[in-house]
């Protein structure tokens, strides 16, 4: 049985999530309880809210991202082996190989082997197929039927064949993307040893899944007690984008028919709504229509959009344009904001490129702990141990501001430092 609820994240989803927990501890303190969020920035904030701020009893409880779930179903089956993950570096120089063995489909590219910086934008797109699970073979049939691809039809031909090639490459070689792991755990779902001692599973706090990852929420769906808490507020227009979703792939995509529940008691509870009261009323009736048509005039004029290849280029974009508004226009720079769907992968290249640029910001997301030097001082110093006191980590170690040794007087000084190097180091 699948439940939803849907409300704004703050207060109503938040107590939501909080009351679901205590109800699910309340008959049993040890009972089992999965908590899936889409980031490491939301998983750290549930964290946070259930231990510190409402002192909930957490014992069994896993707070786990989409992507620790997918990596934790992987490594417990032990008879289909995981792949091996790569990055995006390696992604580009693949691209360059399949090009270099002049495969059918890929004379197009033939003169761009040396072109470095373009690869990276030919993966981003492949990516994105990938993403979409995209079946190149069908793409491909509809492109010689004409129901595609009245523009530029060569490149998008090569491009297809180039993602096909990527394909066969990763089951060959058992290679695979971050992204992909999802995708490979809808298999594994069903008899999976991890999600089947959970009393239920709280799916908290998405509002867009990639192909790959709506796959996986459905198997897990469709296998065990699951509830969903949705953030979103009917008839407003901020979340018409979740709204979208919602509609076409929550309560319209949702089918569970599968192992463990018997056939015509299974499927999903209509989703309540929590929005100005637990009865739905108090919300606002807003037509929803074109993002455009619901911006203001003097809004709608200046509205940009930017197009950038990678994450890097994006940030920069967006700091080419904080110097011009604040040199060029009357905009003071407490009057600037910067918004993105996550921070968890953005605000590293931001804090680089906004140093790069002289911008300074204030971001409401705390470093993780392990990004201050003196605890990186900490676990390098836990660590000689096991590697052996390496000379490199060992002079790091003593040379760095953390490390106070105490004082010695000048013969003990003499003396320790005349037995270095006695056994030949």
């Amino acid at each position: 049985m699948t439940r939803i609820l849907c409300a704004p994240f703050h207060p109503d989803l938040e107590e939501a999530l909080v009351a679901e927990v205590r109800a699910a501890k309340l008959s049993n303190p040890l009972q089992p309880l999965a908590i899936l969020v889409p980031s490491h920035q939301l998983a750290r904030r549930v964290k946070w809210l259930l231990a510190v701020e409402r002192r909930a009893a957490l014992l069994d409880i896993h707070i786990l991202t989409f992507h620790q779930l997918a990596v934790t179903l992987i490594l417990e089956d032990s008879q289909l082996p995981g792949p091996e993950l790569v990055n995006s570096a390696f992604r580009c120089e693949l691209l360059r190989a399949l090009v270099d063995r002049r495969l059918p489909g890929l004379e197009l590219f033939t003169g761009w082997a040396g072109m470095r910086g373009i690869w990276r934008g030919i993966w981003a797109t492949i990516q994105d197929l990938k993403e979409a699970r995209i079946d190149p073979a069908e793409v491909l049939a509809a492109l010689d039927d004409g129901l595609i691809g009245k523009e530029d039809r060569p490149r998008l031909r090569a491009l297809l064949h180039l993602y096909r090639a990527v394909l066969a490459t990763d089951d060959a070689l058992q290679i695979a993307d971050p992204d992909d792991l999802a995708r490979l755990s809808v298999p594994r779902v069903s008899h999976s040893a991890f999600l089947g001692r959970m009393e239920r599973v709280v799916y908290y706090g998405f509002y867009d899944l990639t192909q790959g990852q709506l796959d996986f929420f459905k198997a897990v769906a469709a296998s065990y007690p699951t509830m969903v808490l949705f953030p979103l507020a009917l008839g407003n227009p901020v979340y018409r984008f979740a709204q979208q979703f919602f509609d076409t792939y929550i309560t319209g995509g949702i089918s569970i028919q599968s192992k463990g529940y018997p056939v015509g008691e299974v499927g999903s509870e209509p989703p309540r709504f929590l929005q100005g009261g637990a009865d739905g009323s108090g919300g606002v009736t807003v037509s929803v229509g074109s993002f455009a048509d619901e911006m203001a005039s003097d809004v709608r004029g200046a509205c940009r959009i930017f197009s950038a290849v990678g994450l890097e280029a994006e940030v920069s974009a967006v700091a080419k344009e904080i110097v011009r508004l604040v040199e060029d226009q009357p905009i003071e720079p407490l009057e600037i904001g910067v918004v993105a769907r996550t921070l968890d992968h953005v605000l590293p290249v931001i804090r680089k490129v906004f140093g790069e640029n002289r911008i300074l910001y204030a971001c409401p997301a705390g470093e993780p702990l392990i990004h201050e030097p003196l605890v990186k001082t900490v676990v390098q110093f836990i660590g000689l141990r096991a590697a052996s006191f390496p000379r490199a980590g060992v002079l790091d170690l003593l040379t760095s501001p953390f490390c106070r040794l105490p004082s010695l007087t000048g013969q003990s000084r003499l003396s320790r430092l005349s037995g270095i190097g006695s056994r030949g180091d």
